[in-house]
């Protein structure tokens, strides 16, 4: 964060600002002294491969709306000019708006929630953007190998409901709901909680800041986000404390390994 204010700071006399972002041109702030926009015509977004149905961050092309969004940044409050990496026949492929989330993420999460919320048929509910079949298909086959659904596809009790009271998807609240079975809840915990986090390894620097605090200095030392493992810290207590109230055991193998 503290890096990312610098992009509101102003400038020295006779330099200019570089901003080096991916969606920060379709952002609603405006940034002073934006003069030049140059968009490469792709974006990061969220999305589930339908032939092994795992969800990734997929560089994908961007819509016809994004590419007006990122020309508009520059010259908001003074004369620029937007360069498109990308011949306009290109342009003209583009779909026209971007793919809302839910029709291209893997569905169990919601569907497991509308279960919870006494929404059985689900594919009769109003979505603002209605998800494809074959997601809504692929996620209640899921559910039901997991067992939080039973043959009639509603939700099973116990193991369904405490899945829906997760902040997790389905896989991983599972996991956790079983390990106790296995002796290996608090790793489980551990290993659940850095999966929720994002850029916990940090590329190393010439020159990196040298923090007082022990703590963060050895995050610093070992290339590690202080606040990446912060975060997961705060989710690994969470989901013990939800642990505790379905009377899962808390166990840890402590090294211990399989014959």
């Amino acid at each position: 964060m503290r890096f990312q204010l610098k992009a509101f700071d102003s400038t020295p006399h006779g330099t200019r600002k570089v901003v080096v972002a991916t969606n920060i041109a379709e952002a609603s702030v405006t940034i002073p002294g934006i003069a030049y926009v140059v968009d490469c015509g792709f974006v990061k977004l969220r999305a589930m491969n339908p032939d092994n149905g795992i969800e990734t961050l997929m560089r994908l092309p961007i819509s016809k709306s994004s590419a007006e969004q990122r020309a508009g940044r520059a010259g908001r409050i003074r004369p620029g000019k937007a360069y498109r990496l990308y011949p306009e026949s290109q342009f003209e492929k583009l779909c026209e708006g971007t793919v809302p989330e839910i029709q291209r993420c893997h569905l169990a999460p919601v569907i497991l929630q509308l279960k919870a919320l006494g929404i059985q048929n689900v594919h009769k509910f109003h979505y603002l953007s209605r998800p494809p079949s074959w997601s809504m298909i692929a996620a209640l086959e899921l559910l039901f190998a997991l067992g939080a659904l039973d043959e009639k596809c509603m939700l099973t009790n116990p193991l369904g409901l405490r899945m829906s009271e997760f902040p997790l998807p389905p896989m991983h609240s599972k996991c956790l709901l079983t390990s106790g079975d296995f002796g290996c809840s608090e790793e489980i915990a551990t290993i659940i909680a850095m999966l929720q986090v994002q850029d916990v390894f940090l590329t190393p620097t010439r020159s990196r800041h040298h923090a007082n605090n022990k703590s963060k200095k050895w995050c610093s030392d070992h290339f590690l986000n202080y606040r990446g493992l912060l975060r997961a810290e705060n989710v690994r207590a969470q989901l013990v404390r939800l642990l505790k109230r379905f009377d899962v055991p808390l166990v840890s193998t402590r090294g211990e390994t399989g014959e």
